[in-house]
């Protein structure tokens, strides 16, 4: 569904808006580059860094020079903290990302399988799981799977779902995640969780206190 609305695999949503940009949210983006520049970039070479490895090799000069003379707008990943956002609804995929960009590393699964293949390989900071996912398997059976998981049962877990009642809520605590965020959510209120869980400040440790 990711590939079909945005034209690129979910794990690189990320890449994508970091070339596209957005006003509204403070990302400047490279100036000109639409959403089919964009993905056609990253259909050619795959990353954001992938296209700065390559940059020679793009021979539209306008477009050329704009990535060149606009690099930093499109920051190559460096040392920030890593997201892994499980996500199947597109919209929310492009809001989290957006706003999240600037201060972490962002990867996206919409499913169980690529959510476990990325956790593979490349181990997050933290780790933004949606209840409903595409397929067969249950967001809560993944964070039961991650914290069964000895390289990842330590990895903390945001339960950001639509799914809002208390029964909800104690259903996401019982699986293993460390806090619980229900949809719509505002960027304070995300930044502000993702801080105090990455400091260990998480129901789930507080209670084990």
């Amino acid at each position: 569904e990711t590939k079909e609305k945005m034209g690129v695999a979910p794990e690189q949503v990320r890449d994508l808006l970091a070339l596209m940009g957005d006003s509204s949210d403070n990302v400047p983006g490279v100036p000109s580059v639409g959403p089919k520049t964009a993905a056609q970039l990253l259909i050619d070479y795959g990353t954001l860094e992938g296209v700065y490895e390559n940059i020679e090799k793009i021979k539209k000069k306008g477009l050329h020079d704009k990535l060149v003379e606009h690099k930093e707008a499109a920051p190559v990943p460096g040392e920030l903290k890593r997201v892994l956002l499980v996500e199947d609804d597109v919209e929310t995929v492009e809001y989290m990302s957006l706003i999240l960009q600037s201060q972490y590393e962002i990867d996206v699964a919409d499913n169980r399988n690529d959510a476990m293949r990325l956790l593979s390989k490349r181990v997050p900071d933290l780790v933004l799981m949606d209840i409903s996912l595409q397929g067969d398997t249950h967001g809560l059976d993944v964070v039961r799977e991650i914290r069964s998981t000895p390289a990842f049962a330590n990895i903390p877990v945001i339960a950001v779902t639509a799914h809002a009642f208390p029964a909800d809520e104690s259903a996401c605590y019982d699986a293993g995640c460390d806090a619980y965020l229900p949809k719509p959510v505002s960027r304070m209120h995300l930044f502000e969780t993702i801080t105090r869980v990455l400091r260990g400040e998480s129901h789930s440790r507080m209670k084990a206190d």
